[in-house]
């Protein structure tokens, strides 16, 4: 009598291979495609400043004299000193002079609420914690909006 197999009539000998790694996939996904040649060069973006922004003092010049973006972005106007590395005293003095020169001056702060024109002037003025962050909130402004090759 003949021996009866185990296996359904249907079924083939199948060599199963392991299943590939998604490194593996990716690895011989990128031998298979070229590199692109490089058709445009990249371009320097021109740089827009606020219309509100240019008359406003942004540092001192070596008299004490506030120095406006308007004048700092002129060519040929030299290097500066950077906001960030005048004493606080200055810094909170240049604050005041930009809150001041603005028609409209608003901030909302999560701890101090909505803060006004007098307000911000008065917490600049007395040091406090909220005084302290609109120093800080006015140097990363005028850090964002200065050329880097200006400073010294």
């Amino acid at each position: 009598m003949a021996k009866k197999s185990s296996r359904s009539p249907g079924v083939r000998n199948v060599r199963l291979e392991p299943a590939r790694t998604a490194t593996e996939r990716r690895r011989s996904a990128a031998t298979k495609t070229e590199a692109l040649p490089r058709t445009t060069t990249p371009r320097a973006t021109p740089v827009h400043y606020p219309d509100e922004q240019l008359d406003l003092p942004v540092t001192f010049d070596a008299a004490g004299n506030p120095v406006s973006l308007r004048e700092v972005i002129q060519p040929g106007y030299g290097t500066i000193q950077s906001f960030a590395t005048l004493p606080y005293d200055q810094r909170a003095e240049l604050t005041i002079r930009r809150i001041k020169a603005q028609p409209q001056f608003e901030v909302a702060m999560i701890d101090g609420g909505l803060i006004d024109k007098a307000r911000a002037i008065r917490e600049i003025s007395s040091q406090s914690s909220i005084g302290k962050a609109l120093v800080v909130i006015e140097q990363r402004l005028i850090d964002h909006l200065m050329p880097s090759d200006s400073f010294s």
